[in-house]
């Protein structure tokens, strides 16, 4: 974690703003959400809806769509800035090197890393860690915001997400391992790869080139085998952490049902309720495979950075 700060302070301003954009958007969310909820109850006892109304409801529609838009802006903004100060960092390291620490380079673990590590990491920076951040203001804005409208349905409707937490922590374990094995069986071919393009006249030479082929094969096996066990434990965990997902939403629409059934409360506030919970039950949803991706991108930035700074 101390790397991605490392990586993050030349460029606190566009963070910051990123940050600020996505805090906005989550707040028109949730106030455009409590207003159609108003509009639901005064339909239920008769009450006409105002023109008022409605223009404040198309107001925060299209500031909810620009502020949407201004956070993609802004966090792919940020995402590209970071990966060129990654990649300027890293060129930088490998210009600066004494001759003869040139020389001792591995060229297939410089390539690999050039080919794996640099683009993982760039692509997660791009695509990723807002996406990831973005999620974790709108799970925690929203459940506070469920907790003070009703605190009991809250907690009765998404006692399950304590549950999810625990899988959520086992499923990116086991997705974060064998991601390591796959990274590793990977950096190996390239290396081999590497070393047989380099001694390739002295193989033709032995006629050693059926034994090396073998050999490269078994490696490309492997690699290929780990890959795909890879993706489809991935799949499994992710499709039970779906059906998990589900649970909140049900017991909300039991347990909402029930109080709104007793007079206890609307159905605006069930209506909000129902609309919101994907935004904590549907990030939990999608937790296993950011925390994954998380730790995997960590690991390459911290090999990245402390290469570079000799840490």
């Amino acid at each position: 974690m101390f790397s991605l700060l490392h990586l993050c302070k030349k460029r606190k301003l566009y963070i910051i703003f990123t940050l600020l954009i996505s805090i906005l958007s989550i707040i028109i969310t949730l106030y455009w959400n409590y207003e159609l909820s108003q509009m639901i109850n005064q339909v239920q006892v008769g009450i006409f809806i105002t023109s008022t109304q409605i223009v404040v409801i198309l107001i925060l529609m299209i500031a909810s769509a620009l502020s949407q838009g201004g956070f993609t802006y802004l966090s792919g903004y940020a995402g590209e800035y970071l990966t060129h100060d990654l990649r300027m960092h890293l060129a930088q390291r490998l210009f600066t090197k004494k001759y003869y620490e040139v020389e001792q380079l591995n060229v297939g673990e410089q390539l690999s890393q050039l080919q794996n590590e640099v683009t993982e990491v760039s692509q997660y920076l791009i695509g990723n860690l807002f996406l990831l951040i973005n999620d974790g203001i709108r799970f925690l804005f929203t459940f506070i915001w469920l907790l003070i409208l009703d605190s009991k349905l809250a907690i009765l409707s998404n006692l399950p997400v304590l549950v999810i937490l625990i899988y959520v922590v086992f499923s990116s374990e086991v997705i974060e391992s064998l991601t390591k094995q796959g990274q590793r069986k990977q950096q190996e071919l390239n290396g081999f790869t590497d070393t047989l393009l380099t001694l390739f006249p002295v193989i033709r030479i032995y006629e050693a080139c059926d034994l090396l082929q073998n050999r490269y094969y078994n490696k490309v096996e492997e690699w290929q085998q780990i890959t795909i066990r890879e993706e489809m434990t991935k799949a499994r965990l992710m499709s039970l952490s779906a059906v998990l997902s589900c649970i909140p939403l049900i017991l909300l629409l039991l347990v909402g049902g029930t109080l709104v059934i007793r007079g206890d409360i609307s159905i605006g506030l069930v209506y909000m309720f129902i609309n919101l919970s994907g935004n904590v039950s549907g990030v939990m949803m999608n937790m296993p495979g950011h925390i994954a991706r998380l730790r995997r991108f960590i690991g390459n930035l911290n090999r990245i950075l402390n290469e570079e700074e000799g840490l």
